[in-house]
């Protein structure tokens, strides 16, 4: 089990924050990415969830919160089946897309 600080279950809260508050195409992706998650995920229990590697103080009160809002935008992680493998090779491939540059994408090297 990887061991997760708070900055890993704080930055994906600040990413999405930030696409909410950019402008409105982004918004419209953050919100429908959102809105997926809650689809895919449905209604569960916190503790129906793998464990994070935090203390106890995280799966009680406000940072739980927190952690529910991690789960939710990284739910192809917590979905099975296909729609976890799409997700996982497109997360690849966006990956390598931007090891190699954007010279790579517009330029053909």
């Amino acid at each position: 089990m990887r061991l997760r600080s708070a900055v890993r279950i704080y930055l994906p809260t600040l990413v999405a924050v930030l696409a909410l508050a950019a402008t409105w195409p982004t918004r419209a992706v953050a919100i429908a990415w959102l809105t997926a998650g809650v689809l895919a995920i449905g209604h569960r229990p916190l503790d129906s969830y793998p464990s994070l590697g935090l203390g106890p103080t995280w799966r009680e009160g406000p940072r739980s919160a927190l952690v529910l809002v991690y789960y939710l935008i990284r739910w192809p992680r917590y979905v099975g089946g296909p729609v976890s493998l799409i997700t996982l090779q497109l997360e690849n491939a966006l990956r390598r897309t931007i090891r190699r540059g954007r010279d790579a994408i517009f330029h053909g090297r």
